[in-house]
């Protein structure tokens, strides 16, 4: 009954993948409201799915390394590592990613759609 609870939990927690064009209109709306924008604030306004693989954090896997069951439920290290790839797909398209400078780890939307670079 509890595994059921917590599936179902878990379940509510996942967020849903929308068209690419519907993401895109969403980033527009947010780049129309501010220049930059960090990957947390677009994942969390966007409300697209961030994580792929294992979910766990990095707490989590410290505490089962320490309790010394993580050899056999450790996933593959391409699981463990987060993949943002369905919003960083569409953010490839139509934003900068600023890896230096004064808005380092930002995005901005890029000239061809109206930004300010």
């Amino acid at each position: 009954m509890q595994e059921m609870r917590a599936r179902e939990a878990n379940m509510a927690d996942r967020h849903e993948r929308l068209p690419e064009e519907q993401v895109q209109s969403m980033l527009f709306d947010l780049f129309a409201r501010q220049q930059y924008w960090s990957f947390r604030e677009l994942v969390d306004k966007t409300n697209q799915p961030a994580v792929r693989g294992d979910a766990r954090t990095a707490r989590q896997r410290l505490a089962g390394v320490a309790n010394g069951w993580a050899r056999a439920t450790r996933a593959p290290l391409a699981c463990r590592t987060t993949v943002q790839a369905h919003l960083k797909k569409i953010l490839a398209d139509v934003a900068i990613f600023h890896a230096s400078g004064p808005a380092h780890n930002m995005y901005e939307l890029k000239p061809e759609f109206g930004g300010r670079s």
